[in-house]
């Protein structure tokens, strides 16, 4: 006969900072922008649109890759 130990252990989810970039649609239109490493370059790129067009509305896409860590690993 065998016997099982089941124990809790602590896990957390973490972003790899290499792998996040960032985009945006504009609401109004087919415009996009992606593949941005920094948050601002896309911002102002929505800004520079939005004098364009006068659209307004945009949605801002973060992405990266997670991954889930028990405790103690890194």
């Amino acid at each position: 006969m065998t016997r099982a130990r089941i124990r809790h252990v602590n896990h957390t989810i973490t972003t790899h900072p290499d792998t996040v970039t960032y985009g945006a649609d504009c609401l109004g239109c087919s415009w996009k922008i992606k593949g941005k490493s920094e948050p601002d370059s896309v911002l102002d790129a929505c800004m520079q649109h939005a004098g364009i067009s006068g659209h307004r509305e945009f949605r801002t896409i973060c992405q990266g890759l997670s991954y889930v860590l028990r405790s103690g690993e890194r």
